[in-house]
């Protein structure tokens, strides 16, 4: 007993030695990482600690200004020659590049930025770690950092859209598309079937995902823009099945189409031409009319049947009411509904068929006007275009004119996009050339974004919420002062406003010499709108300027598309003031990249190669 009761007493003491041992190494070591800690974060000072990077570039011990030199050299690499991508053909590999900048040769409105890297905000993010939050959260990243790397990714933007569109534009060509098995009628009345055959086409997105992690690591390297066999979707068998209703539908030719005491005649040669074989995983093969080649047809038929809807209109000038306008229903052509009532006559045997028409109804009745509010001038907005060309005028025009006399609803929400609606050549707008990497391409849009300042300066002078404002990525001098600009395309960006008043607004537009003016005509509520003059700071001055080769000029030549424009943060305060005193004071931000000088220069041209994509050229590389 004695002796177990000695061994007790023994064996307590171990333990509490033992105890007061391992407090006194856990006081040490917390004492110890206070004082490497703190003379880590001393020897570090105003430092990335060590152990960050962005891909292959150690940022660690660098200073804000040494990080940004580091990595200064790269994004002039992607500035000057673009986003390198190849693809390989039978003969040869081809190299080629998508510039970060699309530059309109004569608009600025269609300018912009597919890529923008923003360092500023990268290498803040780096000098953040190891500084933020609790001394726990901030111990465990620096030892992390310093053990096992702690890499980052870069800030940037892509428009993945314009990229995807630019490489299909540039390489399309090379493709081989899948062909449906078909069938064509012989002049003879016999029908030649035609076998199917499979393509070679282009993985873009996968070109665009390994992109996106070169760009996230800061890596400037040529992307393979792999090429893959795409199967096509109706086979002979298809065709052979479907061959007797073939037969069965162009017997029945001429098909007539009417439409009240309209008719119009169908040959069989034409109906075969519409006559297309369609196969999913849920239907099966089956006829349909051809899309491209109906659809134009149809829309000729549109242009003889549909009749715009009107409104009930007032027209304002001098605050009083000048033009009256009865409300009527429209017509249009359901063209999609009219393609299916097609196929179903066919099959039924019915070779006379009525196509399918519409009414619209006119958003604005007549009864309505009366009550609509329309007395004096809400809201107005100006913006000067002097110095545009041809083409960007006569847009501005088309679009000034398809917003006059627009009415917007109490509590309702415009979007400028869809008051505009579509954008082509049909509506009357001209094209502007934009060049997107070595190719200039032309494209619709050019001039709206006047269309769009000049109504958010409306919105703006008339103390409307404003739901959506996208300003422009760097200044143009049509939208001075800057800050109150607005750019739009369709379908996004939009500029959009809430007619938050109990009564209707009537927008009429003019244009008078270089100004572009709209007035918003309503029923004031007395609010009252103050707008300060736009203050801008941090003021950056763009880089050298940018030479674009182009085969349009001669060797040597050159030719200036874009001036310098410094960046800027642009500010201003719109303060409301209420009938009832209420004061709501809103602050509008603006940032403006700076853009660079832009060269045209002229070089040799280039006769391009007939080579076809080798599906399987990568594998024996």
């Amino acid at each position: 007993m004695i002796f177990f009761s000695i061994f007790k007493k023994t064996d307590s003491r171990i333990w509490q030695r033992i105890i007061f041992i391992a407090i006194f190494l856990l006081i040490l070591v917390f004492f110890s990482l206070i004082v490497t800690g703190f003379w880590y974060e001393q020897t570090n000072t105003n430092k990335i600690y060590p152990g960050i990077t962005i891909g292959k570039f150690e940022l660690g011990g660098l200073t804000r200004e040494g990080a940004l030199d580091l990595l200064k050299p790269l994004i002039t690499e992607f500035e000057k020659r673009g986003m390198p991508f190849y693809i390989l053909t039978e003969k040869e590999r081809k190299d080629f590049y998508v510039r970060p900048l699309f530059v309109a040769i004569s608009d600025p409105d269609l300018s912009r930025r597919v890529l923008i890297f923003d360092l500023d905000e990268t290498v803040k993010q780096a000098m953040a770690i190891g500084r933020e939050g609790n001394f726990l959260k901030r111990f465990y990243e620096i030892n992390i950092s310093a053990l096992r790397h702690h890499n980052l990714t870069a800030s940037y933007y892509l428009s993945k859209d314009d990229l995807k569109n630019t490489l299909i534009e540039s390489i399309g060509n090379f493709e081989q598309k899948p062909r449906d098995a078909s069938f064509y009628l012989l002049k003879n009345g016999q029908i030649e079937l035609v076998t199917e055959k499979s393509g070679v086409v282009f993985d873009y997105d996968a070109a665009i995902n390994h992109e996106i992690a070169n760009l996230e690591n800061l890596k400037y390297e040529p992307v393979y823009v792999p090429s893959i066999e795409q199967q096509p979707a109706v086979k002979i068998e298809d065709v052979r099945t479907l061959l007797p209703k073939i037969q069965d539908f162009l017997n029945q030719a001429p098909m007539i189409l009417t439409y009240q005491n309209k008719e119009w005649s169908i040959s069989q040669q034409e109906l075969s031409s519409w006559l297309q074989i369609e196969k999913n995983k849920f239907s099966g093969a089956r006829i349909i009319l051809a899309g491209e080649i109906a659809n134009n047809y149809l829309n000729i038929l549109a242009k003889q049947i549909n009749i715009e809807p009107k409104n009930g209109k007032l027209t304002v000038e001098e605050n009083r009411v000048t033009e009256f306008q009865l409300s009527q229903p429209g017509l249009i052509l359901d063209i999609e509904a009219s393609r299916k009532t097609i196929v179903d006559n066919l099959e039924k045997k019915l070779n006379r068929i009525e196509l399918v028409v519409n009414k619209s109804q006119p958003e604005i009745l007549t009864e309505d006007i009366n009550d609509l509010g329309i007395k004096e001038l809400v809201g107005e907005g100006v913006s000067n275009f002097a110095g545009s060309p041809k083409n960007r005028r006569h847009n501005i025009d088309v679009g000034a004119q398809k917003l006059n006399g627009v009415l917007i609803r109490p509590g309702e929400e415009f979007s400028l996009v869809k008051a505009l609606g579509k954008i082509d050549e049909v509506a009357g707008f001209l094209p502007e050339l934009v060049i997107k990497g070595a190719r200039t391409i032309p494209e619709l849009g050019g001039g709206l974004c006047q269309i769009g300042t000049t109504m958010f300066r409306v919105a703006l002078n008339g103390g409307f919420p404003i739901t959506a404002r996208t300003p422009h990525s760097y200044r143009v001098v049509y939208y001075e002062p800057a800050g109150m600009d607005a750019t739009i395309y369709n379908p996004q960006p939009d500029l959009k406003f809430i007619n938050d008043t109990s009564h209707y607004l009537l927008l009429q537009t003019k244009i008078s010499d270089n100004m572009l003016i709209f007035d918003l005509y309503g029923t004031s509520d007395g609010r009252k709108v103050e707008l300060s003059q736009p203050k801008l700071s941090n003021i950056v001055k763009p880089g050298p300027p940018l030479y674009i080769e182009s085969e349009g000029l001669k060797p040597g030549e050159k030719k200036k598309l874009e001036s310098a424009h410094a960046g800027a943060n642009a500010e201003f305060i719109r303060t409301i003031t209420s009938a009832d005193g209420t004061i709501k004071t809103e602050q509008w931000k603006s940032y403006y990249k700076p853009w660079q000088e832009v060269w045209l220069v002229g070089k040799e041209k280039v006769i391009p190669s007939d080579s076809v994509v080798d599906s399987t050229a990568e594998k024996k590389n």
